[in-house]
């Protein structure tokens, strides 16, 4: 049996193998948990990386792309010529209908003018006088029968000119015709009244059948219409503006005048391009939403 020196150095010596033994232990854990961490979780969060950076690039490459998309400034302009395309089209349409409403058309027998409330012209009188007997057709054909006198008011004449031209002229005087140079209509008493004394001598309507607005202007509030259009008849011959021109073609006894016009309207289509320089100007200033016309270049 060991004597108690012996015993204390063998106790010595386990114990140091024991310590020896966990140093080992634990130096294989942390190797073990570095060899874990450098191989599998280090690695994964490189690659999580790469991956967030490509999604980043890819969303910043969106970005990019659609910044420098070279058909961005394409699409803007084409919704901006489609916007304008839509304002010109809209423009025209409201200016023609008042064209069309007043018979302004008829308003090119007349020189370039420049329209003013202090010096109103003879052919705008007689436009006046032909939207009122247009007006009150009934009454004005009825009153050659029974003999009773046919007007229409100075308050009338003032809306016509309010609405077609934006003012009130300072004066009015008679209606003169254009065919003999007598007076149509007398003004008198603040109203227009029909000359029964005037002859009758046989004078036609002008048939508009077409136009053609060939371009559009703005400026500011003022717009201008350069417009091609064929009017006549049979007596008178037909026109484009101020060009006679025949079709020469067949009529269709049957229905004369719609074949006239059908014919006419063909031909004014197909050479409308011959008389593109000979258009005529309209000027109309747009005041609160309405287009008040401001001079005709003949």
């Amino acid at each position: 049996m060991p004597d108690q020196d012996e015993q204390v150095t063998i106790l010595s010596k386990k114990k140091k193998g024991k310590l020896l033994v966990c140093i080992l232990i634990s130096i294989i854990i942390i190797l073990t948990g570095l060899v874990i961490y450098f191989a599998f979780i280090k690695d994964g969060n490189k690659g999580n990386s790469k991956e967030d950076n490509k999604s980043s690039e890819k969303k910043d490459n969106k970005v990019d792309n659609k910044d420098n998309d070279p058909n961005k400034d394409d699409n803007t302009k084409k919704d901006d010529n489609d916007k304008s395309s839509r304002n010109e089209s809209e423009v025209i349409s409201k200016i023609m209908k008042k064209i069309e409403k007043y018979y302004l058309l008829e308003l090119t027998y007349g020189k370039t003018t420049n329209f003013t409330k202090d010096n109103i012209t003879d052919i705008q009188l007689n436009n006046l006088e032909t939207n009122m007997v247009a007006k009150y057709e009934d009454s004005w054909s009825d009153h050659f029968e029974n003999e009773e006198e046919w007007s229409f008011s100075k308050s009338e004449a003032d809306t016509f000119f309010k609405e077609v031209y934006g003012f009130v002229p300072t004066s009015y005087r008679d209606v003169i015709c254009d065919n003999d140079g007598e007076a149509l209509l007398i003004y008198k008493n603040n109203k227009f009244v029909w000359n029964d004394e005037h002859p009758g001598h046989g004078a036609y309507a002008v048939n508009y059948l077409d136009y053609s607005v060939l371009d559009v202007k703005e400026e500011g509030n003022t717009y201008t219409l350069d417009i091609l259009f064929i009017y006549g008849n049979e007596e008178m011959g037909f026109y484009i503006n101020k060009n006679e021109v025949s079709a020469e073609e067949a009529y269709d006894d049957d229905d004369y005048e719609a074949a006239q016009s059908r014919i006419y309207k063909n031909y004014f289509n197909k050479h409308k391009n011959e008389y593109k320089n000979d258009g005529y100007k309209f000027t109309f200033e747009k005041i609160n939403g309405e287009y008040y016309l401001k001079s005709i270049t003949l």
